[in-house]
């Protein structure tokens, strides 16, 4: 704290303007500790608050040799203040169930009404018991969903123990959008209680509440400062940009991960086992094990590079090319079917359906000197061809991707194209005189990435 304040000061100090705003900075300041200290003592989760109030403080320390505006260096206190101040109005309304004393009856509504006054229309979405082996140990649960003012549609999970005379809350959250059943995993130890939970957000990050029983008491453990480890443990340009699914029970989680070029939603690089351990109030990234590194040469490959073979036969070879206008909006990339029998070639762009309906090739002119200006152009074809151009797109990790590769984005590993053989074998494909061409053969099979051009 004292490092923070000697940085802070010599921040401001080297603003123009900075002697005059300093009261109303320190103002906000003095507001975020007291508000930090109070949800200290609310929590169920003093782990998890403490870790993300070091992590806070530690990026603030980070960005303060840049020039801040007046509503910047106020901004951040002032969210954080919003956030902490929402934190502890849960808590507290959860706490009023400990009044007046911590252990109380089995609530007779707990399937009809919401405990604590959380989140508004509130309403109880399962309810269910949790036994140990030993049946030792007894977690009864309600998981809610309703809204905040502050944070809109909100799912919640509140943990019971049987105590001596009734029960006794151990933990709850309302952070995240979706909370799945507890799980009771025996551990040398202690006992882990976990409970799988989402956050909102195309990430999907991890909203799981975890806690240990040591000596008949339950302890929280944060499972958020161990992903400050990931860099260090992963080759260069990989990363982890999803929540994770945790096996409490083999203390170890698989994952995707991405490549620098990767988008979000297509992770290329293939999967990795993440070994934790627990060591103190947190869990503890011991390892990551790669389970199928793909070869640097390859891996590093843009989809607009790439080109595939036939794992059934090298009569044939497929590119990814990039073409400019007239490629659609679903991919700026066109794929090339060559033969090495015949010398023939056949173009396709990209199209995907909404929802689940796929991604599919449909018959383009090759590109040449008047794209520029007219772009690419399609081909005419009979519509008995339509079923027979669907393709997958597949990465390293055998996961199918749900949008054609883009240029840019890391090459797919795998491509699948059932019906294409059929559409060669009864000479469906247009080639670019308009014409159907010969019949050939290609067995199913799948493409592989075999070289980056």
């Amino acid at each position: 704290m004292f490092r923070t304040a000697i940085s802070l000061l010599l921040m401001l100090l080297a603003a123009p303007d900075a002697l005059a705003q300093a009261p109303a900075f320190y103002g906000a300041e003095q507001r975020l500790v007291a508000t930090e200290r109070a949800v200290a003592s609310a929590t169920p989760r003093p782990a998890t608050m403490a870790a993300r109030a070091g992590a806070w403080r530690r990026l603030l320390e980070r960005e303060e040799g840049r020039a801040f505006t007046e509503a910047e260096r106020l901004d951040r206190q002032l969210s954080r203040i919003e956030d902490l101040q929402e934190i502890l109005r849960q808590d507290r309304a959860m706490r009023r169930l400990e009044q007046p004393q911590a252990v109380f009856a089995r609530p007779s509504s707990l399937e009809q009404r919401c405990l604590g006054a959380v989140l508004r229309d509130c309403r109880v979405t399962a309810t269910g018991l949790v036994v140990s082996e030993d049946r030792a140990t007894r977690i009864l649960w309600q998981s809610q969903r309703g809204f905040t003012e502050r944070d809109g549609i909100r799912a919640g999970i509140v943990l019971l123990a049987q105590a001596r005379g009734g029960w006794r809350l151990v933990g709850w959250s309302f952070a995240g959008v979706s909370y799945g059943a507890p799980i009771l995993s025996k551990q040398p130890d202690g006992l882990l209680l976990s409970t799988p939970g989402l956050l909102s957000g195309s990430g999907s990050g991890n909203a799981d509440l975890v806690y240990q029983l040591r000596r008949g008491s339950w302890h929280e453990i944060e499972i958020e400062s161990w992903q400050d480890q990931m860099d260090a443990r992963l080759p260069p340009g990989l990363s982890l940009r999803r929540g994770i699914a945790y096996d409490f029970a083999e203390m170890t989680a698989p994952t995707n991960l991405w490549r620098d070029t990767d988008a979000d939603c297509c992770a290329t690089a293939g999967r990795a086992t993440l070994k934790f351990s627990i060591r103190g109030a947190s869990l503890v990234l011991d390892a990551v094990a790669l389970d199928n590194p793909a070869t640097p040469a390859i891996a590093a490959c843009p989809s607009e590079r790439a080109s595939y073979r036939l794992m059934s036969s090298r009569d044939f070879t497929v590119e990814l090319l990039y073409a400019g206008p007239g490629t659609g909006a679903d991919s700026d990339l066109l794929i090339k079917l060559r033969s090495g029998r015949t010398h023939r070639e056949y173009w396709f762009r990209f199209v995907s359906a909404q929802g689940y309906g796929g991604v599919s090739l449909l018959p383009v002119e090759p590109p040449g000197p008047t794209v520029d200006t007219d772009g690419i152009q399609p081909l005419p074809f009979d519509d008995v061809l339509r079923p027979l151009l669907g393709i997958h797109v597949i990465g390293d990790d055998l996961t199918v991707w749900q949008q054609p590769p883009r240029r840019g984005i890391g090459a797919p590993r795998h491509l699948f194209m059932p019906g294409i053989g059929t559409a060669l074998h009864y000479g469906l494909l247009p080639h670019q005189d308009g014409r159907p061409g010969n019949s050939e053969t290609i067995a199913p099979s799948f493409w592989l990435l075999d070289a980056c051009r």
